[in-house]
């Protein structure tokens, strides 16, 4: 497997993917596609026990796992799934409903996407899931861009795990 693999080297302590804690309870984080330049986070999700297989949002780690279970590697996990021992807590943020208020009041959303938030908040308190962990820029070379994990409540073919990540362009707004 190590052909396949990116060149990057194995995962150790000082060299590994920058991963941040999304969901304790769920095994849910976000791993950086890469170790250098801009490192825009994906989902992964590290499951230790039961019947249900981790799972990383990496198309080419679907072909890494392919390949290792062609092989009788039932056990392999790509490199951002062996990241996730080594994750930072991210602080998470508890929707306050009168800052909501005050978007609508300011003209910022609408009436309509207010009652959306709301009732996508709602959704996420009820599947004991954050709606929006902020990803801490630790890890970029730049601060131009702030990364965030949104709960999403629909699995989409671009949102297998009920979140997605979003970017804010400090430069575009």
């Amino acid at each position: 497997m190590k052909i396949h693999e990116n060149k990057e080297g194995e995962i150790s302590k000082t060299k590994h993917h920058y991963t941040v804690v999304i969901d304790e309870q769920k095994g849910l984080y976000t791993s950086a596609v890469t170790m250098k330049g801009l490192r825009q986070p994906i989902h992964v999700q590290k499951i230790t026990h039961g019947s249900n297989e981790s799972y990383c949002e990496n198309i080419a780690c679907h072909f890494l796992k392919d390949t290792a279970v062609r092989g009788s590697n039932m056990a392999y996990e790509c490199p951002h799934l062996r990241s996730v021992q080594y994750a930072k807590h991210a602080d998470v943020a508890v929707m306050q409903t009168s800052s909501l208020a005050s978007l609508v009041e300011d003209g910022i959303i609408t009436m309509e996407k207010h009652l959306e938030i709301l009732n996508m908040n709602q959704k996420s308190v009820e599947n004991k899931s954050p709606l929006i962990v902020r990803i801490p820029n630790d890890f970029s070379t730049s601060k131009r861009y702030i990364f965030f994990s949104v709960y999403s409540e629909d699995i989409r073919y671009w949102s297998r795990l009920d979140r997605t990540v979003t970017t804010n362009d400090n430069r575009r707004n």
